[in-house]
């Protein structure tokens, strides 16, 4: 029998608290009036109960904090200092957007207020996404993203889903969140950023691999330039 590993067992662990998190949620959602601050109680507790950001481990998480003008939803910080900031969006809202409610657009700007906070996340209650504010530039880079919903649109509460919602969690789980898990996941997505890749593909050596392929499978020979511009 193999050896069960820590995230393994910290799944495990949290299984009991995702599954009343998640009734907790299809109630939510059965709540005619959906307001956004329902949803950023629902957040903050599960941060706390499921996710570790405990106060045993140090933890605190303000809501509503005012800082001039701008006022992150909810900000975690360890001893004193903000860890990262959660901006929450009522149950279902759409994070595509791309004015300044989207969401992501205020999570620049808070962090940007902030000064020194790298991390931020946005979240619908169905819908969870991880910035990284320090890579490419200031406007962020999305590293890691989920959605609680299955196929058909619904919260799967069954013990299979409960069990995939929790390995979902894993990822932004505090012992992720401790580790060098998340600059990983942001060295990754950096790499495979539609920026990076263009760069990658429209590098020399690749053109010229390019036209070593099109010339052996079409006797033609591709002029690097003329290929880039057709690459680009």
């Amino acid at each position: 029998m193999s050896r069960e590993t820590k995230q393994e067992r910290i799944v495990r662990g949290m299984a009991n608290q995702i599954s009343e998190a998640l009734h907790d949620l299809k109630n939510l959602s059965a709540n005619q009036t959906n307001k956004e601050l329902d949803v950023e109680y629902w957040c903050q507790s599960l941060l706390k109960t499921c996710l570790g950001f405990t106060a045993s481990q140090g933890y605190t998480i303000s809501s509503q904090e005012t800082r001039g003008k701008m006022r992150p939803d909810l900000i975690v910080s360890k001893d004193g200092t903000p860890c990262f900031v959660v901006e929450i969006k009522k149950l279902g809202f759409d994070l595509n957007r791309s004015d300044f409610r989207s969401g992501k657009i205020q999570l620049a700007e808070y962090l940007r207020n902030m000064g020194n906070v790298r991390w931020g996340m946005l979240c619908n209650g169905f819908e969870w996404r991880l910035y990284d504010f320090f890579s490419l530039d200031s406007n962020g880079i999305e590293i890691l993203s989920f959605d609680l919903r299955g196929e058909n649109g619904e919260l799967d509460l069954s013990k299979r889903g409960v069990e995939d919602a929790s390995w979902s969690f894993i990822d932004i789980h505090e012992s992720s969140f401790n580790s060098e898990a998340w600059p990983i996941l942001s060295k990754e997505a950096t790499a495979f950023s539609p920026e990076s890749l263009a760069k990658a593909i429209l590098s020399v050596n690749a053109v010229k691999y390019k036209a070593r392929v099109i010339h052996g499978e079409y006797e033609y020979r591709a002029n690097t330039e003329v290929l880039i511009e057709k690459v680009y």
